[in-house]
């Protein structure tokens, strides 16, 4: 799939859009991959620089974001990111991915969450901890949703939060399309 999903979304309508104060808009659209009765597409746009190309979130653009937070402040990165980890077993998956269902689970897991705590963090990198954590909160869910065989996510966070320290495995992880997938660690999946 193009990074620029233009042409795709005229015959995929959003199915929830949350703008945010850093100029971050986060679109959540149906997904063609895997379990297509579930799958959900997440794309960012920066409106803040008047870009209006929706940009698909691969696990290596947030990966960035959290490690550059990360580097500032280990322990309040770690404690934001055991959110995730946590959550991972209770956290209800997709129904489907109709709108009144997206709508549902957002609303569930999303509405009125307190992120004060973890403010400090929005100095570093390009996305601001609410951004960051509607965007985890999603990719959560839709990997969860996805079935037991998809773990990717769920991986790259508990390495992060275990404080692992090859940093460039992590990423090749993240960056999963662009290797050869027989180069990763196959036994570092958690």
């Amino acid at each position: 799939m193009s990074e620029n999903n233009s042409n795709q979304n005229e015959k995929n309508p959003v199915l929830y859009e949350f703008s945010n104060d850093d100029g971050i808009i986060v679109k959540v659209r149906k997904g063609t991959r895997g379990n297509t009765d579930t799958d959900i597409l997440v794309t960012i746009t920066d409106s803040k620089v008047g870009d209006t190309t929706e940009k698909r979130i691969r696990h290596i653009y947030w990966l960035v974001d959290v490690l550059m937070k990360k580097e500032h402040n280990k322990e309040l990165m770690n404690s934001f990111l055991k959110i995730f980890v946590n959550l991972w077993s209770s956290l209800d998956t997709f129904k489907s991915n109709s709108k009144e269902n997206i709508e549902n689970w957002i609303h569930k897991y999303l509405d009125n969450i307190e992120l004060s705590e973890y403010e400090s963090l929005n100095a570093y990198g390009f996305l601001t901890i609410k951004t960051l954590h509607r965007i985890l909160m999603l990719l959560t869910g839709n990997e969860k949703s996805a079935g037991e065989e998809t773990f990717m996510f769920k991986t790259i966070i508990t390495r992060i939060v275990e404080n692992d320290d090859d940093i460039y495995d992590i990423i090749a992880w993240a960056d999963y399309s662009k290797i050869n997938r027989l180069e990763i660690k196959w036994d570092n999946r958690r």
